[in-house]
């Protein structure tokens, strides 16, 4: 369900990230194979709200269960598709990093998503 909303919102918003999916980020990690001390930014939503912010990987490894995860100096653990290890469906996740999405961390841009109720 939450997949579904995120593509659902990335198309009505002009966002950054738009249109990518997790095995979008994680075929662009295998290729890029980001190691520690390298720049990533993690994408966070609440309320409607949609922020970017740069972090450092701090480390690569396997879990006990042979996952690959990053860990992020400032966010805690991901997977390599971009999805936290410890809230998977929730709202923090990095995603790939393109020029746009590196420019709006950089310039602290956030973006809002307005509902409406359709009667």
């Amino acid at each position: 369900m939450h997949r579904k909303h995120d593509e659902l919102v990335q198309k009505q918003l002009d966002l950054p990230c738009k249109g990518q999916t997790r095995d979008q980020v994680r075929k662009w990690f295998d290729e890029v194979k980001p190691q520690p001390g390298d720049t990533v930014v993690v994408r966070t939503t609440h309320a409607g709200i949609w922020s970017y912010t740069k972090d450092t990987i701090e480390d690569v490894y396997k879990s006990t269960n042979n996952q690959i995860r990053v860990a992020l100096k400032l966010h805690g653990a991901f997977y390599r598709n971009g999805v936290n290890c410890y809230e998977p469906t929730g709202q923090t996740r990095f995603v790939e990093l393109t020029p746009d999405v590196l420019a709006a961390a950089e310039s602290n841009d956030t973006y809002q998503c307005i509902y409406r109720v359709i009667d």
